[in-house]
């Protein structure tokens, strides 16, 4: 363990910063632990751009040359974003994060600001990490840290009167990128499909993430009954889609109890070992065409009117 911060240490850390007209709080910082907290600045509200902003930055040095600069921007009430980098040197830090205004981490859509998290690089252009933003009373997040090819998560927090059961197709009527929901403890989950490659991934990432919010504002200000009669056809599509499997397991054992009681088996041994091997061959090939998911063998239920009123337990549902 690196012993605690001196005096004379602070003083080299914090100049590249205090150039820069930021002073260091001391009663916030922890010299015990290398962390160095900085006095916090509002940004005014810029029409269109970003809310009003409070700025807090922490310089992290875990060890002597590895320094952790983090910048968050919060809201009044609202989604908080962040941005952080590693690198060998505070000024290559503090010129990275200068580098990225804080009306790039944040995008207006219909109910509200989205705030988007945000890892940077000397050098390199900014990756987005997570995205957050309040949808009617409820929460709306997404994470996209993970290793590239994976989905990114989306989760929606429970609304504080409560929520109806909702449909676990109430996302994946946006298109195949998004999936079916799970209810958990802490309200609902899904995943999206995003881009592998950097700049196209964080594109897609904040485009999704967006798309996402507007969906859940206007559904959630109409009614549930509305969500079936706008959405009915995509609903059939998404009825379709999940139940890809089950309609090739039925495919896979017709066309093999056809093909076992056809007489012209008799004469061909090529064709009896064609039919032994075509089922596990057109297995394979569905899973390979249909998506990166674990295949489900399920029965989905039809698609019909939800049977709730209200999204939520309040009376503005």
């Amino acid at each position: 363990m690196h012993p605690p911060l001196s005096h004379h240490e602070i003083l080299t850390l914090v100049g590249p910063l205090a150039r820069r007209g930021r002073r260091v709080d001391l009663d916030r910082s922890h010299r015990q632990e290398r962390i160095l907290v900085f006095d916090e600045r509002t940004h005014p509200e810029v029409p269109g751009l970003h809310p009003e902003l409070v700025e807090s930055l922490t310089l992290k040095t875990p060890r002597p040359g590895s320094f952790h600069l983090i910048r968050t921007l919060e809201t009044d009430g609202g989604p908080t974003a962040r941005a952080e980098l590693w690198t060998r040197s505070v000024e290559d830090a503090v010129k990275a994060m200068e580098a990225l205004p804080p009306a790039h981490q944040f995008r207006r859509f219909e109910g509200g600001w989205a705030a988007f998290h945000h890892a940077l690089a000397p050098e390199n252009p900014p990756r987005i990490l997570a995205a957050e933003a309040q949808v009617a009373g409820r929460r709306l997040e997404m994470g996209a840290g993970g290793a590239a090819g994976l989905p990114a998560d989306l989760r929606i927090g429970s609304h504080p009167a409560g929520d109806a059961d909702f449909p676990d197709d109430l996302l994946a009527v946006l298109g195949r990128g998004w999936r079916l929901m799970r209810r958990n403890q802490a309200g609902w989950k899904s995943t999206v499909q995003i881009p592998k490659r950097e700049p196209r991934r964080s594109e897609e990432i904040e485009a999704r993430f967006l798309r996402t919010a507007n969906h859940l504002d206007r559904v959630f200000a109409a009614s549930p009954e509305d969500f079936h009669r706008r959405f009915r056809r995509r609903r059939w599509t998404v009825l379709w889609w999940r139940s890809l499997w089950m309609q090739m397991g039925v495919l896979i054992l017709a066309v093999s109890l056809i093909l076992f009681r056809s007489q012209t088996l008799e004469g061909s041994p090529w064709l009896r070992m064609w039919v032994q091997v075509a089922p596990v061959l057109l297995f394979v090939g569905t899973f390979f065409y249909s998506s990166r998911d674990v295949p489900v063998m399920e029965i989905p239920p039809i698609p019909g009117p939800l049977p709730f009123s209200r999204w939520n337990g309040d009376e503005s549902g």
